[in-house]
């Protein structure tokens, strides 16, 4: 139901539950994670899922709703990286319409079927199921980050994800 990097043999399983519009997410997502993925992703050792939710934050639905709307495109990731990297540049307007179709633009896909996706209220309806298999994790903040049976809360950094990704014993997550 979330997006996945790493292969699904991988022997750490992470499920990442984030908002866009959380700053916390943003700074994790901006400093941690690339040196992450390139530790621990991309050598194939971890399986990393992000399920993205809205939780309340300004605008937080509507960067989601444009996630979802360039993953039609296979635009996910790039989108991913943009919403979080320019967090402050579509949470200030009242309408962060022209922002989003600004970041579809740098992401290089055709932003007038994008525009039309995010208007049409077609993924109000994962949205909802997105955000609710965080709650039913529990989820009352982000990033919150289950790695095997154990919570990491917060934008902690990467010496605390190193720390437990390279312990042997880490358990796979359970699969919803």
């Amino acid at each position: 139901m979330g997006f996945v990097l790493g292969p699904p043999g991988a022997d750490i399983s992470v499920i990442a539950f984030t908002d866009f519009g959380c700053s916390a997410c943003a700074q994790f997502s901006v400093g941690t994670f690339p040196a992450l993925a390139a530790e621990f992703i991309e050598p194939g050792t971890v399986r990393w899922e992000v399920v993205p939710v809205a939780l309340g934050f300004r605008h937080s639905k509507k960067a989601l709703t444009a996630a979802l709307c360039a993953d039609r495109q296979g635009a996910f990731w790039p989108m991913h990286e943009l919403l979080y990297a320019r967090q402050n540049v579509w949470q200030k307007p009242r309408n962060p319409r022209a922002a989003f179709q600004g970041l579809a633009l740098d992401v290089g896909i055709d932003t007038v079927a994008f525009a039309a996706c995010c208007e049409s209220g077609r993924f109000d309806r994962r949205i909802k199921q997105l955000t609710k298999r965080g709650r039913q994790h529990g989820i009352r903040g982000t990033p919150a980050f289950l790695v095997g049976e154990r919570w990491i809360y917060g934008a902690q950094p990467l010496r605390v994800f190193r720390a437990v990704l390279s312990q042997p014993n880490t358990a796979p997550a359970k699969r919803d």
